[in-house]
């Protein structure tokens, strides 16, 4: 009949538009789910892997350090026992003390090879100075001890200038490695806050999209079910039209 035919015309174009709305949906989620993905597998990722790397970094700093302040204190035994050592103990004291020198100026070395700020560099340029001024006196204590004449200076330095070269180094070699230690927190902390701040804002995308997908669905829904009914009241009334201009030709005849 006349109703069912408009009636097929009116599905025919609600399906067209159903389809346009399941593939407007599908798009949209197809989006959010990669933007989930860019976040989640590239991002964070990214983000925990610079992480690691400042830290591991600056934990290799801190272990030289550690390492080198070890060296020296070793070369001050060493300097010690060259004060009381006899010919035949002095060889292997003076090997040791020269050797845990050399260990902790290349420990340092090191270091200041991993350090890529200007102010902890310009704090190892001057521990490096007193580091020499140390291991100037030091190395002095060492041969004075074997040249009786000199016995007595070696003790004089040993206690007097070389301690406060060697108090003045170590200070600054302490310095160095709070400072390294503050250094990461600090930037540790400030990734961390970024990274949440990232996360966050790709969490309120995430939500948006979400919303824009459900918006968009339902309008497309609601916009089917209106054009269904206002087909359907269409097609009834030009097919009740019709038939009353039928009967009324079939009176007139």
């Amino acid at each position: 009949t006349t109703k069912v035919k408009i009636l097929l015309a009116a599905c025919t174009s609600l399906i067209g538009i159903t389809i346009l709305v399941a593939l407007g949906g599908w798009a949209l989620s197809r989006v959010n789910r990669s933007s989930r993905r860019i976040v989640d597998q590239t991002y964070v990722p990214l983000v925990n892997k610079d992480v690691k790397d400042l830290v591991d970094r600056h934990q290799a700093i801190l272990q030289y350090i550690l390492e080198a302040d070890r060296d020296v204190h070793q070369a001050v035994i060493a300097e010690k026992m060259s004060l009381t050592a006899t010919p035949e103990e002095f060889p292997p004291i003076d090997k040791a003390h020269k050797e845990n020198i050399e260990q902790a100026r290349n420990r340092m070395k090191a270091a200041a090879a991993l350090l890529d700020q200007p102010a902890l560099q310009k704090q190892y340029a001057d521990f490096e100075a007193k580091f020499d001024v140390w291991v100037e006196k030091s190395s002095k204590v060492v041969v004075y001890t074997q040249q009786t004449n000199k016995l007595r200076f070696a003790r004089k330095i040993s206690q007097g200038s070389g301690k406060k070269a060697f108090d003045a180094m170590r200070d600054l070699l302490d310095t160095i490695g709070i400072e390294v230690g503050k250094q990461i927190q600090v930037v540790v902390s400030d990734i961390r806050k970024k990274s949440n701040g990232a996360t966050q804002q790709a969490g309120m995308m995430r939500n948006e999209a979400d919303l824009v997908t459900k918006v968009f669905i339902g309008v497309g829904l609601l916009t089917c079910i209106i054009s269904f009914a206002l087909s359907f009241m269409i097609a009834r009334t030009i097919s009740t039209r019709l038939t009353d201009v039928v009967t009324f030709g079939q009176r007139l005849s």
